[in-house]
């Protein structure tokens, strides 16, 4: 498993397996190879565009740092700071407990597999890894619009239901947002987008990445 320590906590977050893979085979694979995103590797983000294994990446390059990087990078190891691979098994009795926690996201983004991971780095005894429970997510295909890959909370939006009132995931927090930013026509050059020229967009970032616009008023 992918897996990230949070700051402070030693809580075991696990990444999509198949988005880390991804990222790493992308990033790592044409680099050193040593399981983590170091180096010149973490200057290539740029060519995962923007998308949700850019938010994946992201995620795993904070984790390293907020650890300072700890580990070195160890082939051997897969770890670096905050971030490792490490061995786990499904363990749906002895950490099911873990599916009753808040803040899961809906089934409608993402299902949950709870693990036990072999945690031979952040949590050992006398140098003996422990067992250690987590979840572990597998992304719904088209829960990217919703979900940040940097780990960062899903938007949501007020709603009703049987004369109920809802919140219901939002698409701000990610594809949403960049839909708003540009106008129609503005992604044609960019300039109006990124301060070069006066712009009509209600939120613009001078000087920031160029991102294609859209008329559309909804993005799939």
């Amino acid at each position: 498993v992918f897996a990230v320590r949070s700051t402070g906590t030693d809580t075991l977050k696990l990444i999509d397996h198949e988005h880390a893979q991804t990222v790493l085979n992308i990033l790592d694979g044409d680099g050193n190879a040593n399981g983590v995103l170091d180096g010149f590797e973490v200057t290539r983000l740029r060519s995962l565009g923007v998308s949700a294994l850019f938010g994946v990446a992201e995620r795993i390059i904070r984790a390293q740092e907020a650890g300072n990087n700890e580990g070195g990078g160890d082939t051997r190891q897969k770890r670096l700071g905050n971030f490792a691979q490490m061995g786990a098994t499904e363990a749906p009795h002895s950490c099911a407990a873990l599916l009753q926690a808040e803040g899961l996201l809906s089934q409608s983004l993402a299902s949950y597999t709870p693990m036990c991971v072999k945690d031979t780095h952040f949590l050992t005894v006398v140098d003996q890894p422990m067992g250690r429970c987590a979840l572990q997510p597998k992304m719904v295909v088209g829960s990217q619009c919703f979900v940040p890959g940097n780990g960062m909370p899903v938007s949501v939006l007020p709603g009703s239901e049987n004369e109920t009132a809802v919140k219901r995931p939002s698409t701000a927090s990610v594809c949403g947002l960049a839909s708003r930013i540009f106008r129609s026509g503005q992604g044609v050059g960019g300039l109006l987008s990124v301060g070069i020229a006066v712009s009509t967009a209600g939120l613009t970032l001078p000087g920031g990445e160029f991102l294609p616009g859209t008329g559309a008023a909804a993005l799939d």
